[in-house]
């Protein structure tokens, strides 16, 4: 094992599975050790995609003609890359002979439309190796992607993919799939006819929850929850089409259907290997490896292979480990060093401080008492909110009706749809600044950056993060020059949280004395800061009083207590924000068996060259 894996995960499960006939070859018996999990650090996931990598060019090396199944996604990006880095570093890697089929496609799209799932791949992959050596890299004719034809119909055109892969199926030595890669999607509640709220998702290609065992290549109808996901990526094609980026020729409408492998595709192949990244994709990992043969959970089925082998990272793997025997590997003198990292006199005094949140709430959200108790520290503190937030608000919400009829008022020329959309940016910055106020920050010191990136994420090639953006921000931190910044060290499903934590990574690198200026990270949205490695942190324990003003700063955000776009976690942000700080709390008190108040935020600290390595 290399030292940048934490660990293999070692796992007892019992498979309730029925016989096998031939074409279940590559599956398991009923029961079987799991032991094919390896989990990465956070600040390792280069390594966790070079290893993907090489796995992918050795199954080449060894047999040149091999049939590949390739994915699409966010999380794939970073894979594709680093095969581009080794095609290009040694000669001797020659992708030229094997088959490569994709998983899906959208129904609507044509080839070259920016979302089509062929720009992607010509984008992230074929053409940067071509560029490289057209000798080498995959030829035109060994790459396959669904498709459908002026003349076919959608059902036609699953078929006749279908058809394509079985006749690849039938010249290969192997008579089978050799690897197929996946991504996972994410997981969301869902609210039964009977008013119970369940938790599904774990989408592989466009197999949702209740595809069947048995189904091939076919057509699918995406779900609401699926087109609600990607509809962002859209809506940045039509922000850059108006501004001229874009041919106007290409559809802005999310498509309802795609052309999909199913699940007897799929698990047929000799090897499998997922991989999954990010919070968001802990209860997906957790269900597919704990609870499998889980229709609810497509990825969960992936347990009757034989050979799957799970890449993920440590956010990810969370409620698959056993948190305790961390505890059991921390330093003998934890609980003096959590005393220690738990003392309000180790807040900073008199310092200029710049808290970055995303969105218009993480900021309360993940450190309501922190910020209320740097204030009483004479710091000066500046929010900064680096996108808007409107799309996450609904017209019938009571802020947004407040605050309409002035805008209507105040912009009467322009088009009614701009006008609903700053109505919405409005009602966000109102609620932002009643719930600062709860925890006694002045108006003037809320800076709404309204980033240009929350309109450019998601589309293929296309750097979200532009000039404007970033010399702006690099305008911003010159003017209030910070000793402290306080940064979202989690990823969100849509890119909001990560990509504003890039924009100062990029920023900042540049800037002179930055050397001195301290980060911090905070947690949030699905988890917290662990206390097994304590030195990098710094443990914020406030009281019963310090909760209820959270809390209420929290629900001050009224458009967000029934948010637009739920996560899986079907929790109220103030209910999470407590249970999180309450459990924190409960942690630093049994560990250090000392009295803190009951609860606690956590923050990470890194340095400069930290900072930069791990987010730019």
């Amino acid at each position: 094992m290399r030292g940048f894996i934490i660990r293999r995960v070692l796992i007892s499960l019992v498979l309730l599975i029925g016989p096998m006939n031939n074409s279940q070859a590559a599956m398991k018996t009923p029961q079987k050790t799991l032991s094919n999990v390896d989990v990465f650090e956070e600040n390792s996931l280069n390594e966790l995609y070079e290893t993907v990598a090489d796995e992918v060019i050795n199954v080449i090396k060894k047999k040149p003609n091999a049939l590949i199944i390739l994915p699409t996604g966010s999380t794939p990006v970073k894979l594709y890359k680093a095969l581009v880095k080794k095609f290009k570093k040694t000669q001797d890697v020659d992708f030229s002979k094997a088959q490569f089929f994709n998983l899906d496609e959208y129904v609507g799209l044509e080839e070259n439309h920016p979302l089509s799932y062929q720009y992607y791949m010509d984008t992230y992959f074929y053409g940067p190796l071509r560029e490289i050596d057209k000798k080498r890299a995959p030829q035109p004719q060994n790459c396959h992607l669904p498709k459908v034809p002026k003349e076919s119909t959608p059902e036609e055109a699953a078929q006749q993919y279908e058809s394509k892969l079985q006749k690849a199926i039938t010249q290969n030595k192997s008579n089978a799939i050799d690897l197929v890669i996946l991504g996972v999607g994410g997981a969301y509640p869902e609210t039964t006819s009977l008013g119970k709220v369940i938790l599904r998702g774990g989408h592989i290609a466009f197999n949702e929850p209740g595809t069947p065992l048995t189904t091939r290549t076919h057509v699918v109808t995406l779900t609401d929850k699926t087109r609600l996901d990607t509809g962002f990526r859209f809506s940045s094609l039509k922000s850059m089409i108006k501004e001229g980026e874009f041919n106007d020729r290409f559809s802005t409408d999310v498509p309802k259907q795609a052309l999909s492998m199913g699940l007897a595709n799929i698990l047929e192949a000799q090897r499998i290997i997922v991989l999954a990244t990010s919070d968001d994709k802990a209860p997906v990992i957790e269900r597919a490896l704990m609870h499998p043969e889980n229709d609810d959970f497509p990825a969960s089925h992936l347990q009757r292979h034989q050979n799957v082998h799970w890449y993920i990272d440590q956010p990810a793997a969370t409620l698959i480990e056993d948190q305790e025997r961390y505890y059991n590997k921390a330093p003998q003198n934890l609980a003096e060093i959590l005393i220690n990292k738990a003392k309000d006199e180790q807040l900073p005094e008199n310092k200029s401080i710049l808290i970055v949140s995303p969105h218009p709430d993480d900021d309360v959200i993940c450190m309501s008492a922190t910020l209320e108790k740097l204030l009483t520290k004479r710091n000066n503190i500046h929010v900064v909110y680096a996108v808007t937030g409107s799309n996450a608000v609904r017209t019938t919400d009571k802020t947004y009706q407040e605050v309409f009829p002035l805008v209507d008022k105040e912009h009467t020329t322009l088009p009614i749809e701009e006008r609903i959309q700053l109505a919405k940016q409005r009602a966000r910055e109102v609620e932002a600044t009643n719930a600062t106020a709860i925890l006694g920050l002045n108006s003037d010191n809320l800076i709404f950056f309204k980033a240009e990136y929350y309109k450019r994420r998601g589309l293929p090639g296309i750097n979200a993060l532009q000039a404007r953006d970033l010399n702006r921000m690099k305008d911003l931190l010159k003017e209030k020059n910070p000793d402290i910044i306080f940064f979202a060290a989690e990823n969100d499903p849509h890119g909001a949280h990560g990509l504003s934590t890039q924009l100062i990574a990029q920023t900042i690198k540049s800037m002179p004395n930055a050397q001195r200026i301290h980060f911090y990270g905070y947690r949030g949205a699905y988890a917290e800061w662990p206390l097994h490695t304590p030195h990098s942190l710094m443990i914020v324990s406030f009281n019963e009083l310090e909760m209820e003003r959270k809390i209420s700063a929290i629900r001050a955000h009224t458009s967000q207590l029934d948010p637009l776009f739920p996560s899986f976690d079907p929790r109220p942000f103030w209910q999470r924000a407590y249970d999180r700080n309450k459990e924190s709390g409960k942690k630093l008190s049994q560990l250090t068996k000392a009295a803190f108040s009951p609860y606690a935020e956590v923050f990470k600290h890194f340095s400069l060259d930290e900072f930069v390595a791990q987010y730019e």
